[in-house]
C-alpha cells in the first residue's frame, strides 16, 4: 500500500567506502567523515544517520564469517565485529558532536528483533529523539537470529526501515559510486542511469557482505513503494550529499517504484 510522507524526516546512509578507508583496516578516512557530517549538519534537516562498516566491520565479518552465523563462524567472531563496528560509531558520533549534531546512538545488536526488523520499542525510542532534537544513528552489524545464533544485517536495510517505518520523506545512499550503471564495472564513458525501477536491467558484482549496489536498489524500491523518495549519489565528491539535503538538482540514481514498471528486463 502505498503511503504519502508525512515529515520533512531524510534517513542518510553514509556508506563505509565514503567514510572509511576500505582496503585498510580500521582506518578512518578523515576528511571524507568531516565533511560529509558538516554537509549535513548544514542542511538543517531533520535526519536520521546509518552508516556502513567498510574497512572496520566488513573486515572482521569477512575474516570470521560472520554472516554464515554458527557454527562456520563463532561467538568470538561476532564479537569482535560488534566492537569494531562500535569503535567506528564512536568515532562517528565525536565527529557529530564537534559539528553540533546530538547524536543518539542506537547498535543494531540491540534494537533488532529475532526476525531481522526493527523493534516497535526502538522506533518510539527514535522518534522520541527526534521529536526533543537528537540525531538517532544506527549502522551495519551483527544481530542475533534463532537458527543461526548471529549474523549480519546490513546498514542498508536497517536505514531502509527507518525511512519506511518513520514516513520520511526521503532516503540517500551516499555511496562511492555515482549510481547504478547497465554494466559492471562501467566503462570511462558510461554514465549512471537517472533512475532505476523493479524491472530496469542492470548488473551489480560485488564481494560486499551486505549485498552492494543491487542490495541497495532492492532497498531503494522497498521505501519507494512506501511513498519516500531514494537516491544513490557519490558523496566523495564535495557538495554532492548537500546538494540532495537541500533538494537541488543532483547527478546520481533514483530508486523509483512504478506500478506499471518500465519493460527493462528484470534486476540481475
Amino acid at each position: 500500500m502505498e503511503r504519502t510522507a508525512s515529515t520533512d524526516l531524510c534517513v542518510v546512509k553514509l556508506g563505509g567506502s565514503v567514510i572509511t578507508n576500505k582496503s585498510a583496516e580500521n582506518e578512518v578516512n578523515q576528511a571524507n567523515l568531516k565533511r560529509v557530517i558538516e554537509e549535513i549538519a548544514s542542511s538543517n534537516k531533520r535526519v536520521i544517520i546509518v552508516h556502513g562498516g567498510g574497512g572496520f566491520g566488513h573486515t572482521m565479518a569477512k575474516r570470521y564469517k560472520v554472516s554464515e552465523g554458527y557454527p562456520s563462524s563463532t561467538v568470538y567472531g561476532a564479537s569482535a565485529t560488534m566492537n569494531a563496528m562500535s569503535e567506528l560509531n564512536r568515532i562517528v558520533c565525536e565527529v557529530m558532536v564537534e559539528n553540533g549534531l546530538p547524536p543518539l546512538s542506537l547498535p543494531p545488536h540491540s534494537i533488532m528483533t529475532l526476525k531481522r526488523r526493527i523493534s516497535p520499542q526502538a522506533l518510539r525510542l527514535a522518534e522520541f529523539g527526534l521529536k526533543h532534537g537528537f540525531v538517532p544513528v544506527s549502522y551495519g552489524d551483527v544481530y542475533f537470529e534463532p537458527k543461526r545464533i548471529f549474523s549480519i544485517v546490513s546498514g542498508d536495510l536497517i536505514a531502509a526501515q527507518f525511512a519506511v517505518k518513520l514516513r520520511a520523506r526521503s532516503l540517500v545512499y551516499a555511496t562511492a559510486s555515482p549510481g547504478v550503471y547497465t554494466r559492471f564495472p562501467p566503462a570511462d564513458s558510461d554514465k549512471p542511469l537517472k533512475e532505476v525501477d523493479q524491472a530496469t536491467d542492470f548488473i551489480a558484482t560485488s564481494s560486499d557482505v551486505t549485498g552492494g549496489m543491487a542490495y541497495k536498489v532492492q532497498q531503494g524500491l522497498n521505501a519507494a513503494r512506501n511513498g519516500c523518495r531514494c537516491i544513490i549519489i557519490d558523496a566523495t565528491i564535495p557538495g554532492r550529499l548537500a546538494e540532495v539535503l537541500r533538494g537541488e538538482q543532483f547527478t546520481g540514481t533514483e530508486v523509483v517504484w512504478r506500478k506499471s514498471p518500465n519493460p527493462h528486463g528484470k534486476l540481475k
